[in-house]
């Protein structure tokens, strides 16, 4: 039996998505910091104790809040509770066997990994690739490939974080609404809120830019409507920990510095009125701005203003991007204490903004004429960046380093202190250097061979279709 033919179209997305999927895993995080064992221990709890009780662990992390006598986790809940049914699977059917502490928050940690930061970076990756490829840019898989690689999308897209989670979540829905799915996309907004709370801002922005643009209060009630059962739900986790439903973890944080930025009078949920430095910092500064961290949006933002003029203020303001990005990337800022992220590669508080600028961003430039120079000096320089931190420390960049590239990532580097979570070297024994050199290898082949394969096959195919059309 012949099996059937594979349309050229499918036939690259296939060999992208696998290709990436290799890049992506290649480091595997076993280095877990506070962020990721914190939504660990409650899945090893929940095993051990039949309940979400961390105290037996509650060294291993300050990431906890301490309520009634019992420490729990403090992270908003979305992420651990999908990835402890995927678990509990695995070890009922006995593909995982429970054995030590160690042991078992290595295990649910790569699982974690897998489904809040494989699998969402794979996704941005196929809904941009799809969208490129019926743009039909020559270009695309290279512009698509260094835009995401070269930044810190690609350090935490095999870490067991969130923000990933949630950043694809946010796009989903973005992109749901763009659609007129509203019902979806108050389901898919809820997801991201579960999974990071500071994006509930953009429920009630979306909600009302819905009814200013669609005049219509049935379509934005249907998007609330889609929201309403995550916020129950949070308000059910809230009561379950804390015995009110709008008393949050947060509020009792085990760390007295935080526990006080929440608390504090001055503050609204550990937020206050953005400062001038945090702004700077987190936009532009090499500390943890976003344009350091992410250089392409540079680029982006250049051709950006090159249009500003053809833009109408009415178009921006009944756009679903523009001010609930403001929005967030103001409330992100607006952090008190800890709004540079503890130790982390980046403004990682900024991922799910990047998933709706890399998207919108990207598309954009496919459709326009810019400096392929500019391109590959921003692209290659955050390659470089976030290739040595991947190779050595990932994400785990101590807060009191002042140059977390130049300085600390730099001297790891030339230190020859590389990254032994690798495939290459767990799996074959590789040494960890020549293994971060041979990922490096791996990237470029890729891109050529991706590069190639859409112009002898997907490219002649969309020619002869347009050819079609014009004889039509």
């Amino acid at each position: 039996m012949l099996l059937p033919q594979i349309k050229p179209q499918n036939r690259f997305l296939i060999l992208f998505i696998s290709l990436n999927f290799l890049l992506s895993v290649f480091y595997l995080d076993k280095g877990f910091n506070w962020n990721s064992i914190s939504r660990i221990l409650p899945i090893m709890s929940y095993f051990e104790q039949g309940n979400f009780q961390i105290d037996k662990y509650k060294d291993r992390t300050g990431d906890i809040s301490y309520i009634k006598g019992h420490y729990y986790t403090d992270k908003a809940p979305l992420a651990t509770m999908l990835v402890l049914p995927v678990y509990k699977v695995l070890v009922t059917t006995g593909i995982i066997k429970r054995q030590n502490s160690w042991e078992d928050l290595l295990a649910i940690g790569i699982i974690g990994a897998f489904i809040t930061a494989v699998i969402p970076f794979l996704l941005l990756l196929f809904l941009l690739m799809k969208r490129l490829l019926n743009i039909n840019a020559a270009f695309s898989s290279v512009l698509l490939v260094m835009s995401l690689y070269g930044g810190m999308l690609f350090v935490f897209s095999s870490a067991f974080y969130s923000h990933l989670l949630a950043g694809i979540f946010t796009l989903s829905a973005y992109l749901l609404l763009k659609e007129n799915r509203f019902l979806l996309a108050g389901l898919l907004t809820g997801l991201a809120f579960a999974s990071e709370f500071p994006l509930g801002i953009f429920l009630p922005i979306w909600a009302l830019i819905i009814l200013i643009k669609e005049r219509s209060f049935k379509k934005s009630m249907l998007f609330v409507l889609g929201v309403v059962p995550f916020i129950l739900f949070i308000f059910y986790y809230n009561y379950y920990f804390t015995g009110s439903p709008f008393t949050m973890l947060y509020q009792f944080e085990a760390q007295q510095g935080f526990a006080d930025e929440f608390n504090s009078a001055n503050t609204i949920f550990g937020f206050t009125l953005p400062r001038l430095e945090n702004i700077w910092e987190m936009i532009f500064g090499q500390y943890k701005g976003l344009f350091f961290y992410m250089p392409i949006l540079i680029l982006i933002f250049l051709q950006l203003f090159k249009s500003v003029g053809k833009v109408r203020l009415k178009e921006l303001t009944a756009n679903y991007f523009v001010i609930p990005s403001l929005a967030f990337a103001g409330l992100i800022i607006s952090k008190n204490i800890s709004w540079w992220g503890g130790w982390t590669y980046g403004p990682r508080y900024l991922i799910p903004l990047c998933f709706l600028l890399v998207y919108e961003g990207v598309i954009f430039l496919a459709k326009t004429d810019f400096s392929k120079v500019w391109f590959y000096c921003l692209s290659g320089f955050g390659l470089i960046c976030a290739w040595m931190a991947k190779s050595t420390v990932v994400y785990s960049i101590p807060t009191e380093e002042n140059y977390p590239v130049f300085g600390y990532i730099a001297s790891k580097f030339t230190m020859g202190e590389f990254n032994q979570n690798n495939i290459l070297t767990m799996l074959f024994g590789v040494n960890a250097q020549w293994a971060a050199y041979l990922w490096l290898l791996l990237f470029i082949c890729s891109i050529l061979l991706l590069y190639f394969h859409f112009n002898r096959s997907y490219k002649s195919v969309f020619n002869e279709d347009k050819q079609a059309n014009k004889l039509c």
